[in-house]
């Protein structure tokens, strides 16, 4: 029987890694403060122009002004920054979770 078989990247379906990183993404919203904050601006970009948010939730063709074309930018820079903080959450956490297979695995001692 191969060691890794049993480990939770082996058993992990795409439902519970799905679940998983919409766990980090509820944490983070719940307990970091920078990341709170970077969720309220971008609410509040998507509050200030109902065309962009039509764009951006409903997919829907748009023309925007060049007020809101600004907007856009800003949000796509939150976006950025939302996404590399879940990144490092997701770093932190995967390296956890290796942390318990090596010590398993008898890596570590």
């Amino acid at each position: 029987m191969d060691q890794l078989e049993d480990t939770l990247f082996e058993r992990i379906s795409e439902d519970d890694f799905d679940r998983f990183l919409s766990d980090v993404s509820i944490e983070m919203k719940n307990n970091n403060q920078e990341y709170k904050d970077l969720l309220k601006q971008k609410h509040d970009i998507l509050e200030k122009s109902p065309s962009l948010e039509n764009l951006l939730d409903n997919g829907r063709v748009v023309n925007l002004t060049p007020e809101e074309l600004l907007l856009f930018y800003d949000y796509e820079l939150i976006m950025i920054d939302l996404s590399v903080l879940e990144s490092k959450e997701m770093f932190i956490k995967g390296m956890k979770e290796a942390y318990y297979l090596f010590k398993r695995l008898d890596i570590l001692k």
